[in-house]
Order: structure tokens, then C-alpha cells, then sequence
């Protein structure tokens, strides 16, 4: 990665893991839309929780970065921010998080907590695909 890429990476991950960017629901269950799903029309992401509350009707949701990319680019801060992470779904209680991104049904592997991705594993793309076809983003 060129140094203009690095710095974008961290200036993401900086604002990323900053206060107004770490909303969580307290609440047992989150959905946990990801990168990948945040930057897609918001309809699609009301449409995913919609159909997520359908199993889980008190289910929260979660604005916050897995912090995947720290793991790999800004190695020095990954367990920092990991660490947080894990204290702030900790005392939201949090226990089960439905991931739309695979990184982060991943990088959310803490103990006590569950953490699967939508629909049997499907990456973000294909929910949005799965959701068009059952018609819930007409």
C-alpha cells in the first residue's frame, strides 16, 4: 500500500474506533451491518434488520467497525481496539451479533458471543441479492 493509502487507512480506523462512531444497542442481539453494508443505500440496511427482527424482534444495532482492517494494516493498534471493542459489547451486554460482513462475523469472535453472518454465512453482497429476490427491497 502507497503512503497516501496508509494514511487513509488509519485516518478510517482512527474515526472509526471514535466515540461517535462506536454506537451499540444495549441489548442481547445486535445486527451488525459492517463496512460493507454501511456504505449501501440505507433502505437495504433497514430492509436487513427488518427481516432480522422477523427471528429476533428486540434486535439492536451496532454503527461500529469490526477493526479488521487495523488487523492487517495498523498491526500496533489492532489489540487496543480489539480490546475495546470486546469491553464495549461487555457492558451493552450484547451475546449474539448478526454480521453481514464474514471479517466481521470473524473479528467478532469473542468468548460469549456469538457471531454469524446473516443468512448461513452469506457475504454482504449476497444478502442484498437474497433480499431482492424474496422481493423486500421493492
Amino acid at each position: 500500500m502507497n503512503r497516501a493509502g496508509a494514511l487513509g487507512m488509519a485516518l478510517h480506523q482512527t474515526l472509526s474506533f471514535a466515540r461517535p462512531m462506536t454506537a451499540l444497542s444495549r441489548r442481547e442481539a445486535v445486527f451488525w451491518p459492517g463496512c460493507a453494508l454501511m456504505g449501501l443505500d440505507p433502505a437495504i440496511l433497514l430492509k436487513t434488520a427488518e427481516v432480522l427482527r422477523r427471528e429476533e424482534p428486540e434486535l439492536g444495532l451496532s454503527a461500529c467497525c469490526c477493526g479488521q482492517p487495523s488487523r492487517y494494516l495498523l498491526e500496533k493498534s489492532f489489540p487496543a481496539r480489539r480490546d475495546r471493542l470486546a469491553a464495549l459489547l461487555e457492558r451493552r451486554g450484547v451475546r449474539r451479533v448478526y454480521a453481514a460482513c464474514p471479517n466481521c462475523a470473524r473479528e467478532l469472535g469473542f468468548p460469549n458471543l456469538s457471531s454469524f453472518t446473516t443468512d448461513d454465512h452469506l457475504a454482504a453482497q449476497q444478502v442484498v441479492e437474497l433480499l431482492a429476490a424474496k422481493g423486500y427491497l421493492d
